[in-house]
This record gives C-alpha cells, structure tokens and sequence, in this order.
C-alpha cells in the first residue's frame, strides 16, 4: 500500500498500473504463446495483431501517466504495484498457463485475462466519467475496451473451435479447469478490488462489474454463466460507458479482418451476429458457401443498441437483422422505422469484390437512419435502396 488510506488519486495511479502490467504480459507473452499454434496463416497473422494492439494500449497508459503525475507518484504506483500480493498473484496465475504446454488453456487464459482480469481497473475511469471527471482519459479507455472485447471475442471463438476435435473427455477437463481457475481469479480479484476500492465505498459496485465480466468471459469460451442476474446487476452508469465502447464489437470484427472463416472449416454464420457471409478478409480464394460470388452483393445488416429494464437494473444489447440482397427499398424502409423508438437502426450495405487478386475486401456503406429513409419511396419491387 501507499503507507496511509487510498485517495482517489491513489486508485487512480493504482489501476492504471495494474492495466499496465496486464496489457505488457498479454502483449509480450499471451498472445505470442498463441502464433505457435496458429492453424492457418490469417490466424497467425491475428495474434500477431493482437499482440502489437497491446503493447499500444500499454503505451497509451504510460502517457496518460506521464502526463497526469510526477516521476515520483509513477516510481511510488511501480513500488506499489510489486508490492501488492494479489495483483501478483494474478500476473503469476495467468503466466503459469501462458508458459504452459497446453495450447487450449493458453487459450482460455488469455480469453479470461481479454474479458475478465483488465475490468476491475476499467470502473474507476468508467465512474468518474459519469461524474464528468477524467473524461479524456475515459475516452481512451473506451477506445482500449472495444479492442480488448474483440480480442476476447476472437480468442474464446478459437478456443470453442479446437473444442470441436477434442473428445468428450477431454472437453469436461477444459471445462472443469476453466471454471476452477476463473473462481480462483474472481476471489483473488475480489480481494484485490477490496483493497483499492474500500476507502471510496465502490467495492460492492466494482464486485457486481467483475462477475458481470466473469459471465462474459465464459460467454466467449462458449460456456454457462457463473453468477446469476441479480449478482451481475451493474449501475447503468457503467455498464453504459463501457457498452458505448465495445458495441461497436461486430462491426469491428469486420473491419480489421477478424474473420472466423479463415481458411478452416466454415461455420456460414458468424456467431451471434447472423451475417450471411464468410471469408470475407483473409481467405485464400472464394468461398462459396451460400452460393455468393466473390463480386456479388451479400446483402443488408441493421443493428442498434437497445436499452433493456430488468428487475435487477438495467443493461444494453446489440440487435442484428439480416435482409438479402435483393430486399427492395420498401423492405428496407419497413424494417428501419419499426418500433422506431427503441433505438435507432444502423444500416450496412456490404458487398465483395475482387482487385485483380484472390484475395477479398469488404466494402461498406453505412447510413445513419432515424426513423425514416431519406427521400420518397418507389413502389414495391423498383430494385434496392
């Protein structure tokens, strides 16, 4: 500890070491330890992302340190952050399955520290944003947790892939070590949580983040939730900011190429996102699964963020709905002003094509709609929008 009660600034300083320390292990030695057992080269090529992406959010917090503190209060967090023995723990328990010879508990390590370990220090910038307090500093932070989901998200999908050939044995191993470990990490984070957050009441408020997170977690690994509704019920405050930086989850997935059909065998839809198309970035040569050319129109996809009320709070979901290509302006302009006032509907236009190579690109379009189409409607069946 810092020799007397944490003050804000302390927490401050604290969590963002703790981050940085995260982000340096997954990206010196977390994602590296996944290249090896890269099935294709896309795949490998991801990690190596991966793994450049955290080194960035690594620097990104040391200029947030440097610019907001001294060289003293940064030696003071360092001193503290050697010191603290659940923060080592932590470290120690993920890096034993990182240098470990397993290939899916690397895995599932590296899935739980993306989804889970990093969002015990995400609360604190995420609570004072709400108080309009280090807003500049949140901003960043959210820009760092809409990686991190991808990076979660794409790990725990390779992970439920290597669980396809793996037999059932061997499947109730992973299972039963996966939960083990994560109830190891949530009582040493809960410890870890109480000891920076107690001095400014939040310990019950961050421990609700964490379980939410954990759930998170083994949603990606493709497993049930750990804790029920009412123990995950986080103050819409939070739990909105940091939606407001991952929902954007989807559409990331498909700009920088996480594609999940990358050369092994394709699933036809994306999970969760219901999106009729595959090897879209990365492939070797088109796929033809569904019949779609390499230069045709895919078709449509609208999504928005909705606001749901529960017994227990409040929390957010993403809804997605696919139209085909050939959906006229009519069908397009009905989907988009239904139950209008529940959100508003992003529409996507996407399209393949080729460059004079095999390899594909996604082009999109998007276009912000309200509740309503710009312009008139032509009459049913006059072609697409």
């Amino acid at each position: 500890m810092y020799g007397k009660a944490f003050s804000e600034g302390n927490v401050t300083d604290s969590y963002r070491e703790m981050v940085t320390m995260l982000d340096t292990i997954q990206g010196a030695v977390g994602a590296v330890s996944l290249i090896p057992d890269a099935r294709t080269p896309h795949e490998e090529a991801v990690y190596t992302n991966i793994a450049f992406m955290e080194s960035v959010h690594a620097e990104s917090y040391s200029s947030i340190f440097s610019t907001l503190i001294s060289t003293a209060e940064i030696d003071e967090a360092f001193r503290w952050s050697e010191e603290n023995r659940n923060l080592q723990r932590k470290a120690r328990i993920v890096l034993d399955n990182y240098y470990g010879d397993d290939p899916e508990m690397r895995k599932m390590a590296s899935t739980v520290l993306e989804s889970f370990l990093f969002y015990s220090g995400f609360h604190a910038p995420m609570y004072w944003a709400s108080r309009a307090r280090l807003t500049n500093a949140a901003d960043l932070i959210r820009l760092i947790i809409r990686d991190e989901a991808v990076h979660g998200y794409y790990i725990g999908y390779k992970y439920q892939q290597a669980l396809k050939d793996a037999s059932p044995e061997r499947r109730e191993e992973l299972k039963e070590y996966t939960f083990s470990l994560l109830y190891e990490l949530h009582d040493n984070e809960e410890d870890y949580t109480a000891d920076l957050y107690d001095p400014l009441g939040l310990t019950e408020d961050v421990k609700m983040f964490l379980r939410h997170n954990a759930n998170r977690a083994l949603m990606n690994l493709g497993y049930e939730a750990m804790f029920p509704k009412d123990a995950t019920a986080v103050l819409p405050a939070i739990l909105g900011r940091v939606v407001a930086g991952r929902r954007r989850e989807p559409r990331l997935l498909l700009r920088i190429g996480l594609v999940l059909c990358d050369g092994q065998e394709c699933q036809h839809r994306r999970r969760g996102l219901g999106l009729l198309s595959c090897g879209l970035l990365g492939s070797r040569g088109p796929c033809h699964h569904g019949g779609v050319g390499i230069e045709e129109r895919i078709g449509y996809i609208a999504q928005r963020v909705v606001h749901v009320e529960h017994q227990h709070g409040a929390d957010f979901e993403v809804q997605t709905i696919t139209l085909p290509h050939t959906a006229t302006r009519n069908q397009v302009r009905k989907l988009l002003t239904e139950e209008a006032e529940y959100g508003h509907w992003e529409l996507q236009r996407l399209r393949r094509y080729r460059d004079g190579s095999t390899q594909a690109w996604l082009r999109r379009k998007v276009i912000k709609v309200r509740s309503t189409l710009a312009g008139p409607a032509p009459a049913a069946g006059s072609g697409h929008p």
